[in-house]
């Protein structure tokens, strides 16, 4: 039988300056956005072809930035 080797992790601080102030979330995935929405992935793909509901496009990737459902949600304010 053999035997494990055991290595000592290295012991890292408990708190850095990014445990404190995690990033806040600017932006969602289209299933995401359906979620916060409560509809189906076609609807809010819908949204976006008919330019109701505005995306950023990185690449290929396409992302719903927070404020574009806020303004969705509340178009005069």
């Amino acid at each position: 039988m053999r035997r494990r080797l055991v290595v000592p992790q290295p012991v890292l601080p408990q708190e850095s300056m990014f445990d404190s102030a995690p990033l806040p979330c600017m932006a969602l995935t289209i299933e995401e956005a359906a979620e916060v929405l409560r509809v189906s992935r076609c609807t809010v793909l819908d949204l976006i072809n008919e330019e109701r509901l505005r995306v950023v496009r990185i690449g290929r990737r396409v992302i719903v930035p927070i404020k574009a459902i806020e303004e969705f949600l509340n178009p005069t304010g």
